[in-house]
């Protein structure tokens, strides 16, 4: 597989259209905090290969989504994300409802899908509902079909019970509302407490307690801050990948090694949950103040970008607000380090939204003959008299 994606990636880096969009000093942020994952390596011990493998997969999620964002025109990128992202609502409702039913297990609550678990789907399915809302405003001829990928994904959110993923879909509703010029705020308010006072009230009586207070995760993160602080060589350097949080190994299954009660393991530093349910914790722990301090230097970045797509007004607007979504959502959950299908949504989402991807007039002058670009003849949408 590594073989195959890295064939595929050379070959679109060779025939891609320009920087894919990324400055220098971004890829200069990203490539160090790529190396810092791979030189933490030589930390990880008797786990070195799942956790070679888990940083492979962590590493291809950011390559490929620049080799795709590179083998897309410049001016087709708003469009070709957004029909990735209704491309993932399709494949999603089909992970969710229907392979189930074939494999007649049924269909139920919390379901672990392809784009996450039931606990850490929350940033990619809100990263669909804002990218099929937003196709609603490119293709207005096809409202109809976008309207009906953004109940679907709905639906998927609510299904999955998930706190984090019921907020932030939330957040995206509110925000698209505010932000259509033809809704009227009289009604939408009220309806927003509405949804609101009935998503907690269903979420208390499906969940219980722990809707608010999880005793579990808040064990999980004293026990790596106290591993973590042992010596000064683990609080720069961390512990090493999969030394405190063996996830991959865990879920592969491998011999002699089980989970102790509900999604916990029994390691070094007693009985902790199997991944670190947070992504800044896993960093600081497994990664040390180094690792923590180049993400963050990276997800300002991508903050920058964020924030100059939604002041520019752009089409990307509310997609920009899901990916800012995901920042906070990361203190809750493992996203980028451990899920390749939503780390890749991440990726294409942040390779797009902000600013330098518009193409230069020159290069727009200079595509005339050649005819429209993958995007525009996928869908090609009818000329208007707000064209001329």
């Amino acid at each position: 597989m590594l073989v195959v994606l890295t064939g595929a990636l050379w070959w679109f880096a060779a025939g891609g259209h320009g920087r894919g969009g990324v400055s220098r000093g971004e890829v200069w942020a990203g490539g160090a905090l790529l190396g810092w994952l791979w030189l933490c390596l030589l930390r990880s011990g008797e786990r070195w290969d799942t956790a070679l493998a888990a940083t492979a997969l962590a590493t291809l999620a950011l390559l490929s989504a620049w080799a795709w964002a590179r083998a897309v025109e410049p001016e087709e990128r708003p469009q070709a994300l957004v029909l990735m992202l209704g491309a993932a609502a399709v494949g999603t409702a089909l992970a969710a409802w229907i392979v189930p039913l074939v494999l007649h297990q049924g269909v139920g609550w919390r379901p672990g899908l392809p784009i996450g678990g039931a606990s850490n789907n929350a940033v990619g399915l809100t990263l669909v509902l804002a990218g099929v809302i937003t196709g609603r405003r490119m293709w207005p001829e096809r409202r109809w079909l976008w309207w009906c990928l953004a109940a679907v994904t709905a639906l998927l959110v609510v299904q999955s019970l998930s706190r984090a993923g019921w907020a932030l879909a939330l957040v995206v509703a509110v925000v698209a509302i505010v932000r259509h010029r033809h809704w009227n705020l009289r009604w939408g308010g009220p309806a927003v407490l509405l949804l609101v006072a009935v998503g907690l009230g269903e979420l208390t009586r499906r969940r219980g307690l722990s809707l608010f207070v999880d005793e579990a995760r808040w064990h999980n993160v004293s026990t790596g801050i106290e591993a973590w602080s042992g010596s000064a060589s683990t609080v720069a350097f961390g512990l090493g990948p999969m030394r405190m949080w063996p996830w991959l190994e865990l879920e592969r299954g491998r011999p002699g090694e089980q989970f102790d009660g509900p999604l916990q393991y029994d390691g070094p530093w007693g009985a902790v949950l199997y991944h670190a349910h947070s992504t800044y914790l896993e960093l600081l722990v497994e990664y040390g103040i180094v690792g923590l301090a180049l993400l963050v230097v990276v997800l300002v970045l991508v903050v920058r970008r964020c924030i100059l797509e939604i002041r520019q007004g752009g089409q990307l607007e509310l997609v920009a607000v899901a990916v800012l979504l995901a920042l906070p959502a990361m203190l809750v959950e493992t996203y980028l380090v451990r899920g390749f299908p939503s780390a890749l949504l991440f990726w294409c989402a942040v390779l797009v939204v902000g600013p330098g991807f518009e193409a230069p007039s020159s290069h727009l002058n200079q595509r005339g003959p050649q005819g429209p670009g993958l995007v525009s003849r996928l869908l090609r949408r009818p000329s208007t008299p707000d064209d001329t």
